[in-house]
């Protein structure tokens, strides 16, 4: 009985360590930079700020057919001198791609109060 108690008290710490670390595993995007969140234990987090003006690239991947069927992806960022961020799992990531699209300032000159685009 006593090993029974035991292996349950182990198999209920873990479940709670593992929702704690999915819980606190967060992307959020404002109107000035994108943050990274990564919960790597119970007492460790990594958190990455990238500014909106700083991405250079954002694509995504999808992984197998449990990306194609629950419509999730592998959302990738790359930005001017840092570094990258990979986040997996994201529920519509062309809908975040587009947000980012929108949210960066445009690379086009704007001279005398109007935007030069390549024709």
């Amino acid at each position: 009985m006593a090993l029974f108690c035991l292996l349950l008290a182990v198999g209920a710490a873990y479940a709670l360590r593992v929702f704690l670390v999915w819980d606190a595993h967060v992307l959020l995007l404002t109107n000035k930079r994108l943050v990274h969140v990564e919960q790597l234990g119970v007492w460790r987090r990594h958190v990455k700020e990238l500014p909106i003006a700083s991405i250079e690239q954002v694509s995504v991947e999808r992984r197998g057919p449990g990306d194609a069927m629950f419509g999730t992806g592998v959302l990738r960022i790359r930005a001017h001198g840092n570094g990258s961020i990979a986040f997996a799992g994201v529920a519509r990531p062309e809908l975040l791609v587009s947000q980012i699209e929108k949210a960066r300032p445009s690379s086009a000159p704007i001279v005398g109060g109007f935007q030069l685009k390549p024709m």
